[in-house]
Parts: structure tokens; sequence; C-alpha cells
């Protein structure tokens, strides 16, 4: 019994390993040579120069409104530059990689290992926000849910002040975070765990706060919420949102883009998903599918319909399955990868859907953003 334990404990670390690596090469292959695009250009222009004791200490600016996301990615503008965008590639893959690690773990809680694994790979990867992925200015949308995830973890874990500490942290990284505090304090309520829900809310709130002072404190910080917004255009607002959602995660437009990534895939990455098929047709695909997690689900749809209000307020962006504004549909993607992982048959069906809608796509996406990068260089 001793050596059956031995051998199943190496087989399972065996088996973690290949996973950790797997990952890691996937998202080499998939990032490395993607570059810089938009913004990007425009936060090393505006940063060229800039001296340590100057970047220490910014101006007040729309920095102030994510002071993490400012200290821990954009670092790189100032020191980089124009140069060594490979590094800016190799940060992608690092943060993309955390990410998952963190969402897995969150997920763990909720789908056996295998599922809890596909959850975060989908969600991470999903196509339907490519540009998270691949557009370095707004790694902030994929870091922060994974940070938010795990601290919601370890505090359903009992693991209060570390979860605390990391959910504040998750919070003030970037004001894309609120949908996601409160989204994620609706599952603890569901659960009736009121008390948990209530600490969870809580750096949502000092978020919120902060974010109003730093607004009429200094007039010269963009604002982002339309001053003579009424409620019949907030009503507006919100349907547009609900209806370009509704249209890029499951209408033409996806199922466009699925043909156009298709269009753009290399050899290399044709082969590349051939052997990723012929390996999943190879192995049992999936534990048994059990019942939808009722609060996790009504959690999740909280956090898209808050994305909905948080966008109305402002009335700048819809959601989009193509261009750089498609970083939006982040907040949906949560709850399409909580369906798949949650509803999908434990049979060779899933490997062709995931095909089609998932893996394809993610290789077919990477190869059209390197050749864009290499065109606008």
């Amino acid at each position: 019994f001793s050596l059956l334990k031995i051998k199943v404990h190496n087989t399972t670390n065996h088996s973690r390993y290949f996973y950790h690596i797997f990952i890691i090469v996937i998202l080499s292959y998939l990032i490395l040579g993607v570059g810089l695009h938009g913004d990007d250009y425009v936060e090393i222009n505006s940063m060229k120069g800039l001296g340590l004791w100057e970047f220490l200490n910014p101006q007040i600016t729309q920095s102030m409104l994510s002071l993490p996301n400012y200290y821990t990615l954009e670092w790189v503008f100032p020191v980089l530059g124009y140069e060594y965008q490979w590094l800016y590639d190799v940060i992608k893959i690092i943060v993309h990689a955390l990410s998952i690690y963190l969402i897995y773990t969150f997920a763990k809680d909720y789908f056996s290992l295998d599922r809890a694994f596909l959850f975060s790979l989908i969600f991470v990867l999903y196509p339907l926000h490519d540009t998270t992925t691949y557009w370095y200015c707004t790694l902030f949308y994929v870091i922060i849910p994974a940070i938010i995830l795990y601290a919601h973890s370890l505090i359903r874990n009992n693991r209060i002040c570390t979860g605390l500490l990391l959910l504040f942290l998750g919070t003030m990284w970037n004001y894309a975070s609120p949908p996601y505090v409160f989204g994620m304090a609706m599952v603890f309520i569901f659960e009736k765990k009121i008390k948990k829900a209530v600490l969870f809310s809580i750096p949502g709130f000092v978020y919120i706060f902060y974010y109003f002072w730093i607004k009429f404190s200094y007039p010269d910080v963009e604002r982002r919420i339309n001053p003579d917004l009424e409620i019949l255009s907030f009503i507006k607002n919100m349907l547009l949102q609900f209806v370009s959602f509704i249209e890029s995660a499951i209408g033409p437009s996806y199922w466009l883009k699925v043909f156009y990534s298709i269009n753009s895939i290399s050899f290399i990455s044709l082969i590349s998903v051939l052997i990723i098929t012929i390996y999943l047709f190879k192995i049992p695909i999936l534990s048994q599918a059990k019942k939808i997690n009722k609060p996790l689900l009504f959690g999740f749809i909280g956090v898209l319909l808050l994305s909905f209000a948080m966008y109305s307020l402002t009335g700048l962006y819809t959601h989009s399955a193509f261009n750089l504004g498609n970083r939006t549909t982040i907040y949906g993607s949560l709850l399409i990868a909580f369906l798949l992982a949650t509803l999908l048959p434990a049979n060779k069906i899933s490997i062709v859907i995931l095909l089609l809608i998932f893996v394809v796509p993610v290789f077919g996406l990477s190869d059209h953003w390197k050749s864009w990068n290499i065109h606008q260089k």
C-alpha cells in the first residue's frame, strides 16, 4: 500500500508538472512576437526620458486611479522604450501564467480539478477578448479578476488576513475592479455567508470613494462618467450594453471571428492544433458534469450586469468581438467560461466544441496579431 501511494503521488506530480510546462510552452508560442500596439506607443512616448524619481512620484494624472498597475506593469515603458519588445511579451506570458494559476486555485472550490483547469484556461484566453492577451496596456483586465477570485478563495477558506490584503491589491489595481468585487460578494450572499459578503465588499466601497475623491479633487484627471447623464440615457445605455454583448458573444460577430481566425492560422499553428486534437482524443477529456452551482452562476451574472452599469455611466464603450475595444467583453467571458466548464459533456463532442470555439481561434488570432505587428513595424 505504501508503494502504491508513492506511485500515485509521483504520477500526480508528473502530471502536474506536465500541465505547468504545457501552459508555459503554449503561452510562449502564442505571445512571443506579438509586440506593441495602440496606447503602448502613446505611453512609451509620454514617459520617454523619465527619471527614477519622476517615475516613483507621478503627477496627479489618470495613473493615480491605478497605482498598483502603474508600479508593477508600466515601469517598462520608460525603461525599455520601443526596444526589447520581446521583454514586453515575456511579461505578458508571466502575467497570463500567474492568472491561470490563481483562477484555477479559485475554481477548485467549485469544480473537479480538470474542469477547474478548463475554466481558468477558457476565461484567460477566450478569443472574445484577445486584446487582453496581446495588448500590453490591457494586461490589468486579466490580472485584476485573477487576484480578486484568488482572494475570494482565501476568504472562503478562512484565510481572512491574506485574502483581504490581496483583495485590496486587486481592487485598487484599476477602475476595472468594482464589478468583480461586488459580483463575487454576491456569491457569499447566495451561500448565506453574510459576514464574508460584507467583508468582501469593503475594498470595493473604499475604491469607489477614492475614485470620486480623485475626480473631484483634481479637475485635470480625465472624467469618464458623463456629468449630463439622465436616467433615460442610462437605461438606453444598459440596453445597448446587453444587446451588443449578446451579439458579440453568441451572435454573427463571434462566428465571423472564428471564420477569420481560421483563415489567419499558419501552418505551424495548424500542426500544433492537430497535435493537441490527437492528444485530447486519446485521454479521458473531462470528468462527469455536475449541476450548476447557483451561487456562482448568480455571482458571475452579477459581475456582467455590474460591468454593463459601469460602462453605461460613461456611454463611451459598447461590446464588440473585434478591434482593441473587445477588452470590455472579458466580464461576460467569466460567465461563458463557467457555463462551458460546467455543462460540457464528458465525451468527444466536447473536443469538437472546444476546437471550434476556442482552440483554433486562439491560435489563428495569435498569428493575426503577429503578422499585424510585423506589418506595423
